[in-house]
C-alpha cells in the first residue's frame, strides 16, 4: 500500500538571546514555553503525509491500505495478514495533497513564530522512498541560482552592499508549485522581514550540515574538517560567526565550527541551500554512500533589533531531513560500541 512520512513541528521560547530547545529526531525535550508564560497547546505537532502509489505498486495492481477518516486527523491501516489498526495525528494529508497544501496546513505558522523569537524545528521522518526529501526540498526552485556567493557579496560576517541579485529585484526567487517546505519557509521569513516596521533591523545567518555515524560534514565549507559535537552547559551565549548549533533549554548538544553565512535576501539563502544540496550529492557519489543514510540539517538564525527601544530578540529554525527510518537499526549494528549511544 501507500507509504507515508511524518513531519514533526516543534517550537520553544527563545527570549532575547539563546533560548529553549529540542532535539533532532522528533522527540521532545524540555520545553520552556511554560516558563516564559507562553503556552498555545501545540509545542509539538505531528502530521502524516501519504505518498501516491509508485509504478511498481501500480503494475502489481496494489491498492491503498490506508483510509483517512473525516476530519483529517485519524487513519485506519488495513493489513490483510495482521488486521486493522487506527492511528491519530494532528493532521493527515492524503495522496493528492500538493506542496502548497502541506505548507499551508503544517508549516506556514513557523515563520511568524521565528519572528516572535521562538526557536522552531521542522523534522521529516520516514522510510526511504516515502517522500521526505521531496517534501522538504522539492523541485523547481533552484533555476538561476548558479552564481557564487562571492558574486552575490554574501560572506561570513559581512553585509552586502546592494539588495539585488541575478534572480530579480530585491533578491526574489521564483518558486514552482513543487518547491519544498525549506525554500517556501525561507521565502516566508524574508517576506515577513520586508513587512516589518522600518525601525527593526535584521541579521539572517544560515548553516547547513550533514550528519552520518557521528561524523559531520559542513555542506557550506566542505574543506572544514574541524567540526565536532559537544555538550554545552548553556551558561555561555553564542558568540556567532564560527560556532553554530542548537541550545535546548538549560544547555544541550552543540555543533562547533560550522560555517555561518550572512544572507541579505531570499536569493542568498536559497543559493546556499542549492550549493549545499549539490555538494551533498557529489560527496555521496565520491564516498559511494547514499544520502538516505544521513541526516541533513539546514539552520536559520534570525536576529532582530528595534533601533528605537534597543530591544533585541533571537531565534533559530532547524529544518531537518532525517535518514531513512529503516536505516537506524542497521547503522547502529555497524557502529562501534562508543558510537551506538549517540546514534
Amino acid at each position: 500500500g501507500s507509504g507515508g512520512e511524518h513531519t514533526h513541528v516543534r517550537h520553544n521560547s527563545a527570549g532575547k538571546s539563546n533560548g529553549g530547545g529540542g532535539g533532532v529526531g522528533g522527540v521532545g525535550t524540555h520545553d520552556n514555553n511554560a516558563a516564559s508564560g507562553r503556552d498555545d497547546g501545540e509545542n509539538i505537532r505531528v502530521a502524516l503525509r501519504l505518498r501516491p502509489q509508485n509504478e511498481l505498486e501500480n503494475s502489481k495492481r496494489g491498492r491503498s491500505c490506508v483510509d483517512i477518516h473525516k476530519g483529517s486527523t485519524k487513519i485506519t491501516v488495513d493489513a490483510p495478514l495482521e488486521g486493522e489498526y487506527d492511528f491519530s495525528f494532528d493532521r493527515v494529508l492524503g495522496e493528492r495533497a500538493g506542496q502548497s497544501d502541506v505548507y499551508d496546513a503544517v508549516v506556514a505558522g513557523l515563520a511568524q513564530k521565528a519572528m516572535d523569537g521562538l526557536d522552531t524545528a521542522l523534522i521529516a521522518y520516514g522510510a526511504t522512498g516515502s517522500g521526505k526529501s521531496h517534501t522538504m526540498m522539492g523541485t523547481g526552485w533552484g533555476d538561476g541560482l548558479g552564481r557564487s556567493m562571492d558574486q552575490n557579496k554574501a560572506v561570513d560576517g559581512e553585509e552586502k552592499k546592494d539588495d539585488t541579485s541575478s534572480t530579480g529585484k530585491r533578491g526574489s526567487v521564483k518558486l514552482g508549485s513543487d518547491a519544498g517546505m525549506v525554500p517556501r519557509i525561507v521565502r516566508d521569513v524574508f517576506k515577513r522581514m520586508a513587512e516589518a516596521q522600518p525601525e527593526t533591523e535584521f541579521i539572517v545567518r544560515v548553516s547547513y550540515v550533514e550528519i552520518y555515524m557521528e561524523k559531520i560534514l559542513d555542506l557550506l565549507n566542505p574543506t572544514n574538517r574541524s567540526l565536532g559535537i559537544f555538550h554545552d552547559s548553556g551558561e555561555e551565549e553564542d558568540a556567532g560567526g564560527s560556532n553554530t548549533g542548537y541550545l535546548p533549554f538549560g544547555g544541550g548538544v552543540r555543533i562547533k565550527g560550522a560555517a555561518e553565512l550572512c544572507c541579505h535576501n531570499e536569493a542568498d539563502a536559497l543559493t546556499l541551500l542549492a550549493r549545499g544540496n549539490a555538494y551533498r550529492k557529489l560527496s555521496s557519489n565520491d564516498m559511494s554512500t547514499n544520502s538516505n543514510r544521513s541526516h541533513s540539517v539546514f539552520m536559520i538564525r534570525l536576529e532582530q533589533k528595534d533601533t528605537d527601544t534597543g530591544i533585541s530578540r533571537s531565534s533559530r529554525m532547524l529544518l531537518v531531513d532525517l535518514a531513512g527510518s529503516e536505516m537506524a537499526d542497521k547503522d547502529a549494528s555497524k557502529a562501534r560500541p562508543d558510537q551506538r549511544k549517540g546514534n
